[in-house]
C-alpha cells in the first residue's frame, strides 16, 4: 500500500511538472558605485594656468589617477512558471476523445461489459486534469542569492595637482602681453584682474591666453589655455579685498562727479626688474558717492595696454590716487625709455564719469628719490 502511494505521488509530480514550463532568469541589481583612485600610479599632465579662488594666476601640473570601481550587486534568480500549452492541448484532445468513448460505451445495450464505458470517463477525467493543471500554480518567484561585490577598472580621474617649478612667464592675448615672475608656490606676479576688468568678470567671452613658461630648468614651455568666465567671477571678491578696494554698489541717490588731476607715468626698479608706475589723482566733487570706479589704460605699448587702475567706492568730496604697477620686459623698458603716449579712461557702475580720458604724453623718467 505504501509503495502504491509513493508511486502515485511520483506520477502526480511528473504530471504536474509536465503541466508547466519553468524559466530561470538571473537578476542582478547594482547598488552604489564606489570609486577608489590610486595616487601611487598618478600620471602627471602638461603644465597649465589656473585662476585660483583668491584671485591669482597659478601654474600647476594636473594629475590623473587610475581608479577601481567597486559595485555591490544584489544577486537573485526570478523563477517564472508559465502554463505548458502542449499539455493543455493534450488534455483537450484526451477529454474530447474520452467524452466520445463514454458516449459510445454507454449507448451500448450491454454497457457494463463495454470497455469504453470505463475508459471513456477515465480519459475525460485525465483530460480535464491535463487541461486545468497548467493554469494552477503559475506566477513569478524570486530566489535570493545574497550580495556580490564586483570590481572593475574605471576611467582615470583628476587626483590633485602639483606646483610647476618655474621662474617666470609671458602671457599673450589679442596682441597684448604681460610679463612677470613665478614664485615657489607657482603663483604669477601679475593678477588676472590687472589685465582684465574685475567688475566686468564673466560678462564677455572666455579668456584665451597664449603662455610661454620659463621653467626652473632653463627650458621654455609654450602652451595655450582658456580661462572660463566663472573662474574669473569666483576670484574677483578676494582680489578686491586683498588690494583694499570696496567693490560694493548701492542705488544711486545723488549724482557723483569724479574729476581727475594730471596723469603721471614713472619708471622704477624693484628687485632689479623694471616697473612702469601709472598714477592718476581723483576727486569726487559731486554730492553722491561713486561706485566701482576704475580706469582702463590704453597705449601702443602691448605690455601696458589694457591694464586697470582700481578705486572702487569714492565717497562724495573725497579724493584718492589710483595706481597700478606694470612689470616690463627689458625690451619694453628700453622702448619706453623715450616718449610714451598713454590714456586712462574712467568707468564707474552708473556711467557718471566723463568719456574724455586723462592723457599723458612725454618722457618717462625715474621717480625722484
Amino acid at each position: 500500500m505504501a509503495r502504491s502511494n509513493v508511486a502515485l505521488a511520483t506520477l502526480t509530480g511528473l504530471l504536474l511538472g509536465a503541466c508547466h514550463s519553468v524559466e530561470r532568469i538571473p537578476d542582478r541589481r547594482p547598488g552604489e558605485t564606489h570609486v577608489a583612485p590610486h595616487p601611487d600610479r598618478a600620471r602627471v599632465l602638461a603644465a597649465t594656468l589656473r585662476v585660483t579662488d583668491d584671485g591669482r594666476f597659478r601654474f600647476v601640473e594636473p594629475m590623473m589617477c587610475p581608479t577601481t570601481e567597486t559595485v555591490d550587486v544584489q544577486a537573485s534568480t526570478i523563477v517564472r512558471v508559465r502554463p505548458n500549452l502542449a499539455t493543455f492541448i493534450v488534455g483537450l484532445l484526451a477529454g474530447s476523445l474520452g467524452a466520445v468513448g463514454t458516449g459510445v460505451g454507454w449507448s451500448d445495450r450491454d454497457a457494463a461489459s463495454q470497455p469504453l464505458s470505463y475508459a471513456g470517463p477515465a480519459a475525460v477525467a485525465g483530460g480535464l486534469f491535463l487541461a486545468i493543471a497548467p493554469f494552477v500554480g503559475i506566477g513569478d518567484d524570486r530566489e535570493d542569492e545574497g550580495i556580490r561585490t564586483i570590481s572593475r577598472d574605471g576611467e582615470d580621474a583628476p587626483c590633485g595637482e602639483r606646483v610647476v617649478a618655474a621662474t617666470g612667464a609671458v602671457l599673450m592675448w589679442h596682441g597684448l602681453r604681460a610679463v612677470g615672475t613665478v614664485d615657489r608656490e607657482g603663483y604669477f606676479s601679475v593678477s588676472p584682474y590687472q589685465i582684465s576688468d574685475a567688475f566686468a568678470a564673466g560678462r564677455g567671452p572666455a579668456f584665451d591666453l597664449g603662455v610661454e613658461l620659463a621653467l626652473a630648468s632653463g627650458a621654455h614651455q609654450p602652451f595655450q589655455v582658456v580661462i572660463a568666465g566663472d573662474a574669473m567671477v569666483r576670484g574677483r571678491d578676494a582680489f578686491l579685498a586683498r588690494i583694499g578696494v570696496d567693490g560694493g554698489r548701492e542705488p544711486i541717490r545723488k549724482v557723483p562727479r569724479v574729476e581727475h588731476g594730471d596723469l603721471r607715468v614713472v619708471r622704477a626698479h624693484v628687485d632689479g626688474r623694471a616697473i612702469l608706475r601709472i598714477l592718476l589723482p581723483l576727486r569726487n566733487e559731486g554730492p553722491g558717492d561713486a561706485y566701482q570706479v576704475r580706469g582702463l589704460v590704453s597705449t601702443h605699448e602691448p605690455e601696458v595696454d589694457g591694464r586697470v587702475l582700481y578705486v572702487g567706492r569714492l565717497a562724495s568730496h573725497n579724493s584718492t590716487i589710483a595706481t597700478v604697477d606694470v612689470p616690463l620686459s627689458p625690451e619694453a623698458d628700453k622702448a619706453i625709455g623715450g616718449k610714451l603716449e598713454l590714456a586712462v579712461t574712467l568707468i564707474d557702475a552708473d556711467a557718471t564719469t566723463s568719456a574724455e580720458p586723462a592723457r599723458f604724453r612725454g618722457a618717462v623718467t625715474e621717480p625722484a628719490p
